[in-house]
């Protein structure tokens, strides 16, 4: 009943202004809470934009305390449909923490956001405290998504020797590159259109960043 509520609230702003509105409809945290001081913490957001020509641009998070915010920036084509909702799926990656409870807030931006219970998405990190209050979350964004011949890579405090992959959905290593500065191009022009997996890797191979992006020529 409370997602019906929101889904018409939702419908009923929108004939109200020309926006896209983006309804987040569960957010996923791995590994399942609790999770300990050495876990690399993702966190998928799932849901649905209003307009059928709205794109994620790129995505961010930043950790303030024991709350980690999360910026999902969009794009639309101007146009304005109530009758359609169109899923999107976007995943970032956290690094490592500090004990405590975090509590996650979305925001967004050319996208009015729409929160079931932003009070439930929250996660536990147990363990000691020594070597790990220093510990900051890897600054990456991955964009556009759709990418059409490029992939921008930003990518800050980088390290000599990172490399970034791209796989098929099942699995197949389709393009590797090194990683040559804080922002870098991974060249798409040979690569069919599809969903794909973008990983990045540190100089020791561990992965730092999974995302999903999806080409389209």
């Amino acid at each position: 009943m409370k997602t019906l509520f929101t889904l018409l609230s939702l419908v009923m702003l929108l004939s109200a202004h020309s926006q896209t509105y983006m309804y987040v409809e569960d957010v996923l945290i791995t590994p399942l809470s609790p999770v300990s001081t050495s876990d690399e913490v993702y966190i998928q957001v799932l849901g649905n934009f209003s307009n059928p020509g709205a794109y994620i641009v790129d995505h961010s998070v930043s950790v303030d305390g024991f709350t980690v915010q999360l910026e999902i920036n969009a794009g639309h084509d101007g146009g304005i449909h109530t009758d359609v909702l169109v899923p999107f799926d976007t995943t970032f990656a956290l690094g490592m923490h500090s004990p405590g409870e975090y509590t996650v807030e979305i925001s967004g931006t050319a996208v009015g956001v729409f929160v079931d219970d932003p009070t439930k998405f929250n996660f536990v990190v147990e363990g000691e405290t020594d070597g790990i209050d220093e510990v900051e979350p890897i600054q990456i964004q991955v964009f556009p998504n759709p990418a059409v011949n490029y992939l921008t890579i930003n990518y800050e405090d980088w390290q000599l020797n990172s490399i970034v992959q791209l796989y098929t959905i099942d699995s197949k290593l389709m393009q590797t590159q090194v990683i040559e500065s804080g922002s870098t191009l991974v060249d798409l022009s040979t690569i069919e259109d599809g969903s794909y997996i973008v990983q990045i890797l540190d100089p020791k191979g561990k992965a730092i960043l999974t995302d999903q992006i999806v080409i389209s020529k």
